[in-house]
């Protein structure tokens, strides 16, 4: 019932009127277009890639979530909606990639002509087809009704947040790129293997123990508290007297 306490299926005024004609006649033609809704996903189409770097754009299967109805308030529940292009946040070759996933809620838009000869070219297309306003020119955007997420990139008012769930890994590839770390401190609260070379140019400062397994080299002196190692000397080392300092 609407604010008035009239049916929603019912036509505010139901006199035999040509306007009365006329407004029924665009309404009946109205409905023949697809309306934008929101959707569920039921199946998501991508040919993965076997190294595990993101695929082309694939498609989406959606169930319209609004369900139709006739003039006495009946519902029908709308098909499945095959084959939807979806939306990848991509401007040439960068890309944030998070593809649909089973179960999500999101939105269709219905383009106005049929673009089915654009999603196969790529390119400038005259319409496959006479069709206007037709479901099956949706383009799905993600996404709507979201529960909280278990992994995300999080913009605070104290700056941004990385988080992986558990289990899970955060992997960053560069290949024969440099990547450059910028700040004033960072803090590691974590066991670390490096598999490269690691070269420090400033001063290197450990709290704990050092275990090494093969050699250590300095091109310089090692001091050992205050005994050095290339000028220390031993007592009583000489026929009685004070040994040289090392040479070798």
């Amino acid at each position: 019932m609407d604010t008035l306490g009239l049916s929603s299926f019912r036509e505010l005024t139901s006199d035999n009127s040509q306007q009365t004609k006329i407004n029924e006649l665009i309404r009946a033609k109205l409905a023949y277009q697809a309306p934008q809704l929101p959707v569920k996903v039921v199946a998501v189409n991508i040919t993965k890639n076997g190294d595990g770097s993101p695929a082309d754009v694939g498609t989406v299967d959606v169930q319209p979530m609004v369900s139709m109805q006739d003039a006495a308030g009946q519902t029908v529940e709308h098909g499945i909606i095959y084959g939807v292009p979806y939306f990848r946040q991509q401007a040439g070759k960068s890309a944030l990639v998070i593809d649909p996933q089973k179960d999500d809620i999101g939105f269709i838009a219905i383009a106005g002509r049929d673009i089915q000869n654009v999603l196969s070219s790529k390119d400038v297309s005259a319409p496959a087809s006479y069709r206007i306003n037709h479901f099956n020119d949706a383009v799905y955007i993600p996404s709507m009704l979201c529960s909280a997420p278990e992994q995300y990139i999080f913009a605070t008012d104290k700056g941004w947040r990385i988080h992986a769930s558990d289990n899970n890994q955060i992997q960053l590839d560069v290949k024969d790129s440099k990547f450059t770390l910028t700040s004033k401190n960072a803090v590691i609260t974590c066991d670390v293997e490096i598999q490269g070379n690691l070269t420090c140019k400033k001063d290197l400062t450990v709290q704990g123990k050092i275990t090494c397994s093969g050699e250590i080299q300095a091109d310089g002196d090692i001091i050992s508290g205050s005994i050095s190692l290339q000028k220390h000397v031993h007592s009583n080392g000489n026929m009685g007297a004070n040994t040289g300092e090392a040479i070798g």
